[in-house]
């Protein structure tokens, strides 16, 4: 299981690192653009809404893609919780058992008078 959280954190953090670089990227791009730019300024201005209509529509995706995995992420965790919790109360339950058998042998060795004070 350390394993897989340490998967995860690494595809998290990959995700992460892939967002901001795609956010620099678009406003170097995007500057780049407004300084070469050989077009008239209309012409720019509609290019970079076109841009920014890409760039928004690419991060919903991308946005879309993270609350995926974090829903994805939090229900392992949920699921691997139960089956810890699930774990622990047998193991509780077990020691309950082990210790009542264990009393009732020690209860049925005790000379027949002494039983009462054993309870």
């Amino acid at each position: 299981m350390p394993e897989e959280s340490q998967r995860n954190q690494s595809s998290d953090s990959q995700l992460g690192w892939m967002m901001g670089a795609f956010a620099l990227g678009t406003f170097v791009g995007a500057a780049t653009a407004l300084l070469l730019a050989t077009q008239s300024g209309a012409e720019t201005r509609a290019d970079l809404a076109h841009g920014l209509e890409e760039v928004k529509k690419k991060l919903s995706e991308l946005n879309d893609q993270v609350k995926t995995r974090s829903k994805e992420i939090a229900e392992k965790g949920r699921s691997a919780l139960e089956e810890k919790k699930q774990v622990v109360k047998s193991a509780i339950e077990a020691g309950r058992e082990a210790a009542k058998k264990t009393r009732e042998e020690h209860v049925a060795e005790l000379p027949a008078g002494d039983e009462a004070t054993a309870a």
